[in-house]
């Protein structure tokens, strides 16, 4: 099992345009072997919007620039850029596997923090109302740590003094303010095997680089987790439809956690095509899924859930 860590926006943002979705890559892929990333969904707007500015701070620079004018540069095309567009292009080519945290229910999430905001408790600000944005981190934190076992702990990358002193006595979260300083905290309170001298610790033995079969399939599964319209629900079942003989019965559970975990998935996962997709997938990985996600498969598909007594 890989260490689990959460990133804040100020770890991996990034509002280059026509690039990755995820800046700070070199450190990101030195880790990314090694552990599970989590990225809250308030850190992905944030950087969609941190990207929107620069868009429209790099037309304006342009329209204006003299040398622009002077080269015979086609307004008309500079207007009809897209935005959204090349940002969500952004988004859809990253090729880092990760998952997203939902916000999930907004009331349960003030009914949380209002108090803490009215009496300027970490992680909002001193004085003020500032920090928002760090509480719906916090709170993303928070539901993974309601969802895993009791015994793992969470690594949350953040600079935020504020978000910081919020887990500062919860002893199954360690923070730090660099993806640089993971390693370290994997190999001191995670138990993540280390890398000494010219030696390797035995339970590295089976580790092997990834093939690009392996890293094609990958990036399905994270665009089908990450998806957030039903058209590109759509667009990613039928890619993996294509690729399915090359799912392993894990790609297959992880498909099921998906859907059960992501709405733009499960509101339409009884549409013929979907529903076509995921019921034999779902009979090959059952026995690798909890009875209770099993239950909830089952009902969301309308097929009946066998429930066994015993005397």
């Amino acid at each position: 099992m890989k260490p689990k860590v959460v990133v804040d926006t100020n770890a991996i943002n990034n509002s280059g345009l026509g690039n990755k979705f995820f800046g700070n890559r070199k450190e990101l892929e030195k880790v990314i072997g090694k552990i599970d990333l989590y990225v809250p969904e308030t850190v992905i707007k944030e950087i969609k919007e941190h990207k929107r500015k620069e868009f429209y701070r790099k037309k304006s620079e342009l329209i204006k620039n003299d040398l622009f004018k002077i080269a015979g540069g086609d307004i008309t095309t500079i207007n009809s850029l897209d935005a959204s567009t090349i940002i969500e292009d952004d988004y859809n080519l990253e090729e880092i596997p990760y998952h997203v945290l939902i916000i999930g229910d907004i009331e349960e999430f003030f009914n949380k923090f209002e108090k803490r905001l009215f009496r300027n408790e970490p992680p909002f600000e001193t004085s003020g109302d500032k920090g928002i944005k760090d509480a719906f981190i916090a709170y993303s934190v928070d539901k993974l740590l309601e969802s895993i076992d009791t015994q793992e702990k969470i690594i949350l990358v953040t600079s935020d003094s504020r978000l910081k002193e919020y887990f500062e006595n919860n002893n199954r979260v360690r923070t730090t303010g660099k993806i640089s300083g993971v390693l370290k905290l994997i190999e001191h309170d995670v138990g993540l095997p280390r890398k000494t001298g010219n030696t390797i610790d035995v339970k590295f033995a089976g580790i092997r680089e990834k093939t690009d079969l392996e890293k094609k399939i990958e990036k399905m599964l994270t665009n089908l987790r990450n998806s957030v319209t039903f058209q590109k629900t759509h667009l990613f079942i039928d890619a993996l439809d294509r690729n399915k003989d090359l799912l392993t019965k894990e790609n297959k559970a992880d498909i099921i956690r998906s859907t059960l975990n992501n709405n733009q998935i499960k509101w339409i996962a009884t549409d013929q095509d979907i529903y076509n997709f995921l019921l034999p997938i779902y009979y090959d990985c059952s026995d690798l899924l909890s009875e209770q996600e099993q239950f909830e498969f089952e009902t969301l598909m309308g097929i009946s859930y066998n429930i066994t007594f015993s005397n």
